[in-house]
Formats: structure tokens, C-alpha cells, sequence
């Protein structure tokens, strides 16, 4: 009769009181969100010595220096040697567009001293009422302006205008929120210029010029996140194919043909 091998469960076959089951380890998914976007994958590749900013000379995925990838240990050059610069951020850029986001903001405030100007010499008229002409007065300055910051970025993409103002905006291929800000004075005059011009136009409720001033924020803050908040399905929705997403707004930043 032919008899067959004791296994190990034989063997623990009416010895075992407790049996669990669990995995047998943890598997963990993390990620760079500042590389969720394409612009800033550039920017970390390059930064890091590739001229052609690409996973194929970089080996593939977890094999940048530095990055400390499966099975690669973490870069550990001191300071001072050419990895360690190369990992470090851009301070000079940074620098600039500090101070380009802080002389934008001082000449908005000089804007907005103009506006109050015109509306003391009554060029400017603004309803103070509560009414429910509020909603419709918001809906006529989202469009007037959208279309007029639509023209005036056109005009300044044009290849004669492009390398006198708008070039330096689209220095920064890392988009962060002071992005926003980091604007030639020409361009920061000129969108106020069309702001107290739109003002002109028509007595608007000046509930509805507080509302889209905040949502014109908030917008342009979004656009320049850097970082991908919306899912998929929500990108590919009607809605964010009239409303840049920060993806989008990357890739101009990247390249300003890309629109």
C-alpha cells in the first residue's frame, strides 16, 4: 500500500486552537504630489542634470538620483558637490518671482487707489443696493471680463508682444500660487488698465464687483496650484473644458502654445 508524505498541516491537524489569516505584508502606494503635473516633472528632471528631460536616460521609474527607488539607496552627497546643487531648488528664480509677486501686488494697490480716483470724480458709479440685480451684474463682469483677459492674453502670446512682457510669467514652469503674482509690470498695469475700463462701462453692484474680484482669486489660485486636485472623470467633465485646470495650466507654463 503506498503511503504518502506527512505535511506540515498533518502535523498541526488537531493541534491548533486558533487559526488566523491576515496578508502577509502591507503594500503602500506614495507619491510626489508637486510631480503630479507635467511641468514640474520637467523641472525635477532637469534640475537634477538631464538636459532632455526624460525617464528613458534616467533609467525608468525609481532610478533619478537621488529619488532612492526600488532597490537604488537615497543620494547621500554632501553639500557643495554637483548633486546636491542639483537637487536644490532654483533660489535665484525663486527670488525673482518673490519680488516680481510683491511689486504686483504693491501695483494692484496702486490700481485699486486709481479706481477709487475715478469713482470720487465720478467716472466710476457703483450701486450700493441690495437687490437681486446683484446675481445678474456678477454674471456681466465674469463674461466682460473673461473676455477681455481672454484678448488681452491672445495679444500677449502674439510672437512680437511674447518676449517683451509675458515670457517672464512663463519662467516659472513650477507653477505654485505666487506664479500668479510673478507678472511683468507692463501685464499688471494692463489688467488693471482693462479692470477700471470695464468698471466704466456700466453703474455695476459693487456687492457683484467684491463677489468676482474673490472669484477671480480663487481661480487663478487654482490654475496655479501645481498639484492636481480633481480626479479624472471630474477633468474630463463639460465643465473644466471652459475652466483651466491646474494640469492644463501647467503644460502652458511648460509650453505657451499649449492652450
Amino acid at each position: 500500500m503506498a503511503t504518502r508524505p506527512v505535511t506540515v498541516n498533518d502535523m498541526l491537524d488537531g493541534h491548533v486552537v486558533l487559526d488566523l489569516e491576515s496578508f502577509d505584508r502591507v503594500y503602500l502606494n506614495g507619491y510626489v504630489p508637486n510631480l503630479q503635473v507635467g511641468g514640474q516633472v520637467v523641472d525635477f528632471l532637469t534640475r537634477r542634470g538631464f538636459p532632455i528631460p526624460s525617464l528613458g536616460p534616467a533609467g525608468g521609474r525609481g532610478s533619478i538620483p537621488g529619488g532612492g527607488g526600488p532597490g537604488q539607496r537615497p543620494s547621500t552627497a554632501a553639500h557643495g558637490s554637483p548633486a546636491a546643487a542639483r537637487s536644490r531648488p532654483d533660489q535665484p528664480a525663486a527670488g525673482l518671482q518673490a519680488w516680481l509677486a510683491a511689486s504686483a501686488i504693491l501695483m494692484n494697490s496702486l490700481v485699486t487707489i486709481a479706481g477709487w480716483g475715478l469713482w470720487k470724480a465720478g467716472v466710476i458709479d457703483l450701486d450700493t443696493m441690495v437687490t437681486a440685480r446683484i446675481g445678474a451684474d456678477f454674471l456681466a463682469l465674469l463674461l466682460l471680463m473673461d473676455m477681455l483677459m481672454y484678448a488681452g492674453h491672445t495679444l500677449a502670446h502674439r510672437p512680437a508682444v511674447f518676449p517683451q512682457a509675458h515670457a517672464l510669467h512663463h519662467r516659472f514652469i513650477d507653477a505654485r500660487p505666487a506664479t500668479l503674482y510673478a507678472l511683468h509690470p507692463l501685464e499688471v498695469l494692463g489688467f488693471g488698465g482693462l479692470w477700471l475700463a470695464a468698471l466704466t462701462v456700466h453703474a455695476f453692484s459693487v456687492w457683484a464687483v467684491l463677489g468676482y474680484t474673490a472669484v477671480n482669486l480663487v481661480f487663478g489660485i487654482f490654475g496655479h496650484l501645481g498639484v492636481e486636485v480633481l480626479p479624472g472623470t471630474a477633468r474630463h467633465s463639460p465643465v473644466f473644458r471652459w475652466i483651466a485646470t491646474p494640469t492644463l495650466h501647467a503644460g502652458h507654463h511648460l509650453q505657451p502654445a499649449y492652450t
